[in-house]
């Protein structure tokens, strides 16, 4: 299966330790998920470096276990994470992984909730195929996943029977040496906050409640809108009150983009930054272009949101002509 849902192969390729980011992403869920889930986490093994983009990574999990938990769903269950390296011999890979022979690192992510059928096994990684509600979701998560996961020289297998659960299992090539990885612990200490004052919008009722937890661990104020219209009126109504919006791209009502000019014509200055999946409509450059001043690709990673916040408020963006043009070209609003 052939995916180009992702950036080009490269991108902020590295070697990184796998195991500090899944344990940072599953400290990050945490956070979100109901008390009737568990998280069990299993590592056989510490020779955990690959060569990635540390960021794709997150994207991966993120997206996997946001999964699980979907089909886990409110009755309570078990999300399973487990990691060991296995090697892969060409006599194993014929008609079942799509690898080079070699070591690589098993990751593999299970659930005990309500699987899926061989219909929807077969159409899973297709780009915009999804078994959510209309508005729930792009159909783009797990055909993302997919190009990143290939991209890396890996693959990616996915078992499961309704009414059994689900497993995916991620292959990943091996690095075998430890000497030079660089740390991808994304601690605390290395992220810097601040106390203002941040609308969030997104119609996805979980991702409110993800960043609404990041960013006041963060130390900043949050007001959340589930609705872009509702976000508009709570803008329109205290359009100084807020230092910062972050919103959603794809959203009934109006889009992010939408959002983002009615917002700029009550409010030239506002700082906003959007957040999206994949798309071939929306891109970096288009949105600086209408007066956004960063673009963040779903899931969001908290240490790169808070960098972008900081940049943002702090003036550090590349902010574009336009966007100079619109700060602060109203005294009205000083």
């Amino acid at each position: 299966m052939s995916v180009s849902a992702v950036p080009g192969p490269g991108r902020g390729r590295r070697p990184v330790k796998l195991i500090p980011i899944v344990k940072e992403t599953v400290k990050f869920l945490k956070a979100s998920l109901p008390s009737t889930i568990s998280i069990v986490q299993n590592f056989t093994t510490d020779n955990d470096l690959v060569l990635s983009d540390p960021t794709q990574l997150h994207q991966v999990i993120m997206n996997l276990c946001a999964n699980a938990k979907d089909a886990i769903g409110e009755n309570g269950g078990i999300l399973e994470i487990y990691m060991t390296e296995t090697e892969i011999a060409d006599e194993g890979l014929s008609g079942h992984l799509n690898l080079e022979s070699g070591s690589y690192l098993l990751l593999s992510i299970s659930d005990n909730g309500c699987g899926m059928d061989k219909n929807i096994i077969e159409k899973i990684f297709d780009p915009f195929f999804t078994t959510k509600e209309q508005g729930k979701g792009t159909g783009l998560g797990l055909s993302v996943v997919h190009g990143i996961v290939t991209g890396c020289g890996g693959d990616i297998r996915v078992y499961s029977e309704p009414g059994k659960g689900t497993r995916f299992d991620v292959y990943l090539p091996s690095l075998k040496t430890h000497s030079d990885a660089p740390s991808t612990d994304t601690s605390e200490t290395e992220v810097v906050g601040g106390n203002e004052h941040i609308l969030v919008v997104d119609d996805e009722q979980q991702i409110i409640d993800m960043l609404g937890i990041m960013l006041e661990n963060l130390g900043y104020r949050v007001t959340a809108r589930n609705s872009s219209i509702e976000a508009l009126g709570a803008f329109r109504d205290h359009p100084h009150v807020f230092d910062l919006i972050i919103t959603d791209q794809t959203m009934p009502g109006l889009t992010g983009v939408e959002l983002t000019q009615k917002v700029l014509e009550i409010r030239r200055d506002i700082p906003i930054i959007l957040c999206t999946g994949f798309s071939e409509v929306i891109n970096e450059t288009k949105t600086r272009e209408i007066g956004i001043r960063d673009y963040l690709l779903k899931p969001v990673i908290r240490a790169r949101l808070a960098r972008s916040i900081r940049n943002v408020l702090d003036g550090n963006d590349r902010t574009t002509t336009l966007e100079k043009n619109y700060a602060y070209a109203d005294n009205t609003y000083n």
